[in-house]
């Protein structure tokens, strides 16, 4: 039997420059067709055709212990490349969701609880291949859009619970209910003298988010003004999630200031 490479291949035929060819979820390819990879990964050649040089060569996907339905990695193909197990980092999540405009209230609820357990990263995000519901950073984001906010709250409970289970949608019910009492952007950076400041910490900390994720170089004098009637224990994050959603900040007067005065903390 003679394999006769598809026209796709032929557009990674030598001399042709160099190329990035890509197999996501290859662990769900049945062990024959990753048998068939394996000259393709070592040698560089689809059948009798030989590939371009440099040809980098990326293939993805899951284990057999995530119980995600990949079949094993053939032993064969496996011992012809590097294996790299990627793991998950919350602030680059944390970029990404902002860029696709997740809620302002899911990101602020994850910097919550990254902080409450002294980790750095939310233990609402959490994967168990023993549970077919699981609080992955993908469902967090999905159910952003997937899950209409103006359901009643227990309508929106169950659902959410469907999404990320119950534990994690019944923390972030909660969390919600602290978000919705917040004030306008007008009244944020308007009057800041004035507002009313929430007693505990958890309110606090959605109003320090909140003003973080809405932050620009121009209110900046306010912001630092929102910092200082809040608890100190969330100055420096209140300040690091505003660098990140707006790095401009950093060359203000007001943060200069700012940074002055926690500097025996920052450093």
């Amino acid at each position: 039997t003679c394999w006769k490479p598809d026209e796709f291949f032929k557009e990674l035929a030598a001399g042709t420059g160099p190329a990035l060819f890509q197999i996501e979820e290859m662990t769900d390819c049945s062990l024959p067709m990753q048998n068939l990879l394996c000259r393709i990964v070592r040698d560089r050649y689809a059948g009798d055709l030989r590939l371009t040089d440099p040809l980098y060569i990326l293939l993805t996907g899951n284990r057999t212990a995530d119980k995600s339905g990949a079949n094993r990695l053939s032993t064969k193909l496996g011992n012809r490349m590097l294996q790299l197990t990627i793991e998950f980092d919350q602030r680059a999540w944390e970029a990404w969701a902002h860029s696709q405009h997740v809620g302002p209230d899911i990101l602020a609820f994850h910097r919550w609880k990254a902080d409450t357990d002294g980790t750095g990263r939310s233990s609402a995000i959490a994967f168990d291949p023993a549970r077919t519901i699981n609080p992955t950073a993908r469902a967090w984001a999905e159910m952003a859009d997937r899950i209409d906010r103006r359901l009643s709250p227990t309508t929106y409970l169950k659902a959410l619970a469907g999404a990320v289970g119950l534990g994690p949608a019944t923390e972030f019910v909660a969390f919600q209910q602290y978000w919705k009492d917040l004030p306008s952007l007008t009244d944020l950076w308007q009057h800041t003298a004035e507002l009313t400041i929430p007693r505990d910490l958890q309110g606090q900390y959605a109003l320090a988010l909140y003003a973080a994720s809405a932050v620009t170089p121009e209110v900046m004098p306010a912001f630092v003004q929102l910092s200082g009637r809040l608890t100190k224990t969330l100055a420096i994050p209140m300040m690091l999630a505003a660098q990140q959603r707006c790095p401009a900040i950093v060359s203000t007067h007001a943060y200069s200031q700012w940074a002055a005065q926690y500097a025996h903390l920052m450093f």
